[in-house]
């Protein structure tokens, strides 16, 4: 598993983090399982939730000396598109 201690995770960097674990860029005695981001805000962490959930990326917070990981409890409801309303 690869950590990164971070506030901002763009976007851009969460498609190249998918492409390293997918294509093992390390070679192929050292594949990447998972990429977890750890940050120390847990207001940074929620924000980047539901977009690193999209991309079965690991999120970890720090909270009280204790890493704690967001995205395993993460199961957002499906919105309901307007199109599927009846008029």
């Amino acid at each position: 598993m690869s950590r990164r201690w971070l506030e901002h995770v763009p976007v851009g960097e969460m498609r190249d983090a998918c492409f390293t674990r997918g294509r093992g860029l390390l070679g192929p005695d050292r594949p990447i399982d998972r990429v977890a981001y750890v940050f120390m805000n847990p207001a940074s962490a929620k924000a980047h939730l539901h977009e690193l959930w999209l991309r079965e990326l690991w999120c970890w917070t720090i909270d009280l000396d204790q890493e704690i990981r967001l995205d395993a409890d993460h199961h957002p409801a499906p919105a309901r598109p307007a199109w599927v309303e009846a008029p």
